[in-house]
């Protein structure tokens, strides 16, 4: 995945959060935040910041700064899903099933390369609800952790900065219901709460009341007014009909994980199955009553039921799980179905790979990377086929699900490298940065029927302001107005063509290139006929 990341394009995928720490970084003001000289209010600064500081430091917006906030949140979340493993199931195996499941989950692995905030607001609740249970529960004698009490209330409020109110929220509901479930709600009332809380409050207010004081209390009122918050709608079964989708192919095993849940009740004697069923349950059937909805919105989701999974394996506390009946047909078919269906996709794909040079009907050139992607997507599915035929000579259902994560992690790996040897086979940066130089060298320079993004792309190729004219007539006239040796000015086909039928304007195409994967032309353009 670094080695994806780190030949993304600037302009590949989703660009705007880079924009806006771009504009935060090379403006220095960290407070009042900016999208093409538009105060911007969707989101707190949290992840912004996170992009801007790298930005700031080396001058620059390389491509794998817009992942850095991802990566960083993966690790956090393999991390906390790791701790909260081992304290329900046991050190060793099971947590690190844990851990894998949530890692080669398909969604995980979308979101890491998304370049959008939920992985981080995901990965500060994932914190806070691990360091609350650990808290609650791993004391002596009882008596909670006042240390990591606070810290669950401190990852709320990095929650908080990432995408607001929503995480307090979240965390009341899944935290207050747990706790009045196992009647320790005098949890709340705890020296590490109470200072948590003090935290939590005092960070969350810092930075509206830095905002205010620089905007103003009207003028922040203004944005805020103007700021549409609910950006994104779907229908009322979005994420039941999304749900197993987003979680392939560990969603093969839901139903053996409802049917083994139903008849064998296994948070009876599990304060921490507990948790993760109520984890679940109050954000998925929560997010249903939000006007705003989206797949993504489901991620903070997505560490309890990799968690959950596993008790179809192992039993809280250590030891092997037995399944009976019809939970254990269900895992077994899953399983199997799982192995034999990678390990033909992988043997197929990796033969191919091998022996194309190019993709069948389309003519388009393979990658070099394909001489790493072949081979480990060969070895991945002999290694399902030998795996599958073991545990069939086994005749039992998986006893560790750790052959499929291993499968999982190889058939990813494929991917991630065809990706990066296809985003450095179309990386049209360089001849983008190349062009604009000259209006990064600061001659007079103006944009004309450009959209937001490629607005934003020339700021980050540029590392400059530049002016936006609104009509064919305002650049006609600005035009008039430069000194020799004439001005620049970036547009479309377009723009150029109108500007060709305004009298008394020399124009020049100096490059034609793509911004933002649109095409767009940069012209010399100077009064006289």
């Amino acid at each position: 995945m670094l080695w994806r990341m780190a030949l993304e394009p600037v302009d590949f995928g989703y660009i705007r959060y880079l924009g806006i720490a771009d504009e935060m970084a090379r403006s220095g003001d960290w407070v009042v935040m900016r999208i093409v000289d538009r105060v911007y209010l969707h989101k707190p600064p949290l992840f912004f910041w996170l992009m801007a500081a790298p930005i700031a430091l080396l001058g620059e917006a390389p491509g794998w700064v817009a992942h850095l906030p991802d990566l960083l949140a993966l690790a956090l979340s393999l991390f906390c899903v790791q701790r909260l493993g081992a304290a329900i199931y046991g050190r060793g195996e099971p947590a690190l099933v844990g851990m894998l499941v949530f890692a080669t989950t398909w969604e995980t692995f979308n979101q890491v390369s998304g370049k959008r905030l939920d992985l981080l607001f995901s990965a500060f609740l994932t914190a806070a609800f691990t360091a609350f249970y650990l808290g609650a529960t791993g004391g002596q004698q009882g008596r909670p952790r006042p240390v990591l009490l606070a810290l669950a209330w401190f990852a709320v409020a990095l929650a908080t900065l990432t995408k607001g109110p929503l995480a307090i929220l979240l965390f009341l509901l899944v935290t207050l219901t747990w706790a009045g479930w196992r009647g320790r709600l005098r949890i709340f009332a705890s020296r590490g709460s109470l200072g948590g809380i003090a935290l939590l409050v005092g960070l969350v207010a810092l930075w509206p009341a830095l905002l205010i004081g620089r905007l103003g209390f009207e003028e922040t009122l203004r944005a805020l007014h103007a700021t549409d918050l609910a950006t994104r709608k779907g229908g009322l079964l979005l994420y039941a009909q999304n749900l197993p989708v987003l979680q392939l192919p560990w969603s093969l095993f839901f139903p053996a994980l409802a049917v083994w849940l139903w008849r064998r009740r296994p948070w009876a004697a599990s304060d921490g199955l507990r948790l993760l069923l109520v984890w679940f349950l109050a954000i998925f059937v929560s997010l249903h009553f939000s006007e705003a909805r989206h797949q993504r919105y489901l991620q903070p989701a997505t560490p309890a039921l990799s968690l959950l999974l596993l008790c179809l394996w192992y039993e809280p506390g250590g030891g092997l799980a037995l399944l009976k009946g019809a939970a254990e047909r269900l895992a077994r078919w899953a399983s199997a179905g799982c192995f034999a269906l990678l390990a033909l996709a992988s043997s197929l794909a990796g033969v191919g790979l091998l022996l194309l040079d190019h993709v069948p009907f389309f003519g388009h050139a393979l990658p070099p990377e394909r001489w790493i992607a072949g081979p480990v997507a060969l070895a991945t599915g002999v290694f399902a086929a030998f795996a599958l035929r073991s545990l069939r000579r086994a005749g039992v259902a998986l006893h560790s699900p750790l052959p499929l994560a291993v499968l999982l992690l190889g058939v990813l790996t494929s991917v991630s490298l065809l990706a990066a040897g296809e985003l450095r086979a179309q990386d049209p940066t360089k001849l983008a940065r190349a062009a604009l130089l000259p209006m990064a060298e600061g001659r007079p320079a103006a944009l004309l029927g450009l959209d937001e993004e490629q607005h934003q792309m020339s700021r980050l190729l540029t590392r400059r302001p530049l002016l936006l004219l609104s009509s064919l007539e305002a650049a006609a006239q600005w035009a008039r107005s430069q000194p020799e040796p004439g001005a620049l000015l970036l547009t479309n086909d377009a723009g150029r063509r109108a500007l060709a039928r305004e009298p008394g304007l020399r124009i020049r195409i100096l490059r034609d290139f793509e911004l933002a994967q649109e095409p767009v032309e940069l012209l010399e353009i100077r009064s006289g006929t």
